[in-house]
């Protein structure tokens, strides 16, 4: 989860090659993304900025550079947080190629129905 376009949070260097996404990668996306934009900007970093306890819940995955900072980012809104410690960033779109991509899908998708099932 891109919350921090500041700095390198340490889940970019631990994840930094082999897990899918690479940190060079993410720096090619964000430079797409916002090459001569102000990174310090909370739409850009929502990190950076004070919202307050939000009602929302985060996953992330193990083996994520992106980890940190979705974990982060959760934290700060008060969310719920779940990780998946044994996946890699974007294992939702993998969900056909094994019964682990699987099971994790439909446990984000269980989460949803839940939360909207709610009551507003």
């Amino acid at each position: 989860m891109a919350t921090d376009l500041t700095r390198r949070h340490p889940s970019r260097h631990l994840f930094a090659d082999g897990f899918m996404l690479t940190d060079r990668e993410v720096d090619w996306f964000q430079h797409q993304y916002a090459a001569t934009a102000d990174r310090t900007d909370p739409r850009l970093s929502p990190l950076l900025a004070d919202p307050g306890p939000t009602p929302a819940t985060v996953w992330t995955a193990g083996f994520d550079p992106r980890r940190d900072e979705g974990e982060a980012y959760a934290h700060k809104l008060n969310a719920t947080l779940h990780r998946e410690p044994d996946l890699v960033h974007g294992y939702l779109s993998f969900y056909p190629l094994s019964r682990r991509f699987r099971t994790a899908a439909l446990a984000v998708a269980a989460e949803i129905r839940a939360t909207l099932a709610k009551p507003a």
